[in-house]
């Protein structure tokens, strides 16, 4: 937990300022970064040793973050700033 824990924390000012770029696009960096982390889980029962535990959790740490941080991105650039419920958004459909 410690490893996934340090490795998320820097990975999403990494991916913070990689997803703000405009050549970047968010959605296909969300849907890899998802496949990863199935992926990733389909490795545990390989998993035997604790090195090999340590690298899971980071990337895991790594795979995850990039979900993570973008879900509110997203849920702003697919549903437009009317329909968001935070601030600048009204509730109406």
């Amino acid at each position: 937990m410690l490893f996934l824990g340090l490795t998320s924390m820097v990975s999403r000012i990494i991916f913070g300022r990689i997803c703000d770029s405009e050549r970047i696009n968010r959605l296909y960096f969300n849907q890899a970064s998802v496949f990863g982390v199935g992926l990733l889980y389909m490795l545990i029962p390989l998993l035997k040793s604790y090195g090999s535990l340590v690298a899971f959790g980071l990337f895991l740490g790594i795979a995850d973050t990039g979900n993570y941080i973008l879900l509110p991105v997203l849920t702003f650039d697919l549903m437009g700033p009317r329909k968001c419920p935070w601030p600048g958004g009204s509730c109406s459909r």
